[in-house]
């Protein structure tokens, strides 16, 4: 996902015009969309998802000299999972269940 869609990514961080005032509210916006607010639509590839935008915005935040949020995105995305897609993972199987979901190409090296 990452490296299909890397210039897109980087096109939406630019339009989102990020900033130290900005980062944490965009980030949830971002991710309530994703997941339809309300409705939760969580599934596992809005999960994966939630990892490639939130490593994707991390790595813009230190290209753009922004080291201190590009570090707090990852305190970002732990709150968001462990309050919206951890009782998800739960009821689903857990983290497990991606795999099968998902399964590892051929040659791939799969941690598990």
């Amino acid at each position: 996902m990452v490296h299909s869609h890397e210039k897109q990514f980087k096109g939406i961080f630019k339009k989102l015009d990020i900033n130290h005032d900005t980062g944490y509210v965009i980030f949830v916006g971002v991710f309530n969309e994703l997941f339809e607010g309300e409705k939760m639509a969580i599934t596992w590839g809005r999960i994966i998802a939630l990892y490639a935008f939130g490593g994707q915005m991390a790595l813009y935040c230190k290209d753009k000299n922004m080291e201190d949020l590009s570090e707090k995105i990852a305190t970002f995305m732990s709150k968001y999972a462990s309050e919206i897609v951890a009782p998800f993972v739960l009821r689903a199987g857990g983290w497990i269940k991606i795999c099968e979901e998902f399964p590892a190409e051929e040659g791939d090296t799969l941690l598990v």
